[in-house]
């Protein structure tokens, strides 16, 4: 009798301690997991933060481009951009607002984001475009546009603008 209750007890213990390690491994694994996410996502999650904030200060920066006509203000966001302008290829995840691209710059994707979000701010619709100009890279540009007309923006080239027939 004392044996089988020794052998219980005995494996009693070995299945708890077997049954806790799983639990404390699975609990190291999911802190670590979320750690490295976290960690590798901290500079999406800062933009993402300062996105709606630099959005907002978009229309301070820009307000000469205001009432203008649609090239005009095309040309206008041009040269607003190319004094801060720098060419930095991203990761096209990372949604940068304006601080980040002042910081950091950013690639063709980024630029047609920054535009089509100024247009926006203006009163303009925008949309970006993305082709493929190799095999597998892609290239971005921003079309701004009214109800006269639309015009190409495409990082720091001259604006391309396009009147609709009456």
């Amino acid at each position: 009798m004392d044996v089988e209750i020794y052998g219980r007890i005995g494996m009693n213990k070995w299945y708890i301690s077997a049954l806790g390690l799983f639990f404390l491994s699975w609990s190291f694994m999911i802190f670590t997991l979320g750690g490295f996410i976290v960690y590798n996502n901290i500079d999406k999650f800062s933009d993402q933060a300062l996105n709606e904030y630099n959005n907002s200060k978009i229309i301070e920066n820009i307000s000469n481009c205001q009432n203008l006509t649609l090239e005009k203000t095309s040309n206008c966001l041009r040269n607003y951009i190319s004094t801060f302008y720098i060419y930095n290829k991203t990761d096209d995840a990372l949604i940068q607002g304006l601080q980040g691209l002042k910081m950091r710059g950013g690639d063709c994707l980024d630029w047609s984001r920054l535009y089509k979000s100024m247009a926006e701010e203006l009163g303009f619709y925008g949309k970006i475009h993305k082709i493929n100009v190799e095999n597998g890279k892609d290239h971005a540009f921003a079309t701004i546009g009214d109800s006269t007309g639309y015009c190409r923006l495409d990082q720091l080239s001259p604006p391309d603008c396009f009147e609709y027939k009456k």
